[in-house]
């Protein structure tokens, strides 16, 4: 494992970038905080805590489909995949560099509704491991899912269509704003392939929001898995034919 391509690429590209582009930290905030209001509003605060638990599930997805941005910008203008190629660095360590970078931009909105958790008293210590666990595997399964999709467009502008279908596909149609029992049983069904329905559904469960469906457990640690194992398949399949 290269740890110190996987920790400069992150230095250069997350801790940087957020640096001397702070606004990218507002972008990945708006979302999440403006439906944490409207959703505390039209309920008189009854749906605040679950928007909260939902409102780190859309940070932690958008920031990793974030990752199809950066991959395939860097791919098509920059060349910096052939550059790849051309190195001793494993199609894991390549992803890797790009998933902690990603990350970066996602902590200051994931340290505020935390606090806003805290302070709304939803969080003990079992729970919040249990969504910390939940997190970082929902991050790397969608940042996985993205870079895979990094492969797609074969233009810049291509880029932003392809961002803007996983982003409805991943954070808004899923029952991560709402609870999962509003839903028509066959839907939830749907919902429960995509990895961010899987979480929701389990971390409404675990917080006492609406009652515990452990198929949505067994669903979710699936789909993680097979989510990384075939971005790894996608780029060694186009490193041996490029």
């Amino acid at each position: 494992m290269n740890f110190r391509f996987i920790y400069t690429f992150g230095k250069i590209y997350g801790f940087r970038t957020t640096r001397r582009f702070a606004s990218y930290i507002v972008y990945s905030l708006l979302i999440p905080l403006s439906l944490l209001f409207i959703l505390g509003m039209i309920s008189s605060g009854k749906l605040v805590p679950l928007a909260i638990v939902g409102g780190l599930i859309s940070v932690f997805a958008t920031n990793g489909i974030n990752t199809l941005n950066d991959a395939a910008q860097l791919r098509i203008q920059h060349k910096f995949y052939d550059l790849f190629i051309a190195t001793p660095l494993t199609s894991f360590e390549y992803i890797l560099g790009f998933v902690i970078s990603e990350l970066v931009f996602a902590l200051p909105s994931v340290m505020l509704f935390i606090v806003i958790g805290y302070a709304y008293h939803i969080f003990t210590i079992m729970l919040a491991l249990l969504a910390a666990a939940v997190m970082i595997m929902l991050y790397f399964a969608i940042s996985f899912i993205a870079f895979s999709a990094s492969f797609l467009p074969s233009h810049t502008r291509g880029i932003w269509s392809w961002t803007g279908i996983l982003t409805l596909a991943l954070t808004l149609f899923p029952p991560i704003y709402y609870p999962y029992t509003e839903l028509p049983r066959p839907l939830l069904y749907v919902f429960l392939l995509l990895p961010s329905g899987s979480a929701a559904v389990l971390l409404q469960g675990a917080f006492g929001f609406q009652p515990m469906m452990y198929a949505a457990a067994y669903a979710f640690v699936i789909e993680s898995f097979i989510c990384v194992a075939a971005a790894m398949m996608v780029l060694k399949w186009k490193m041996h034919y490029t």
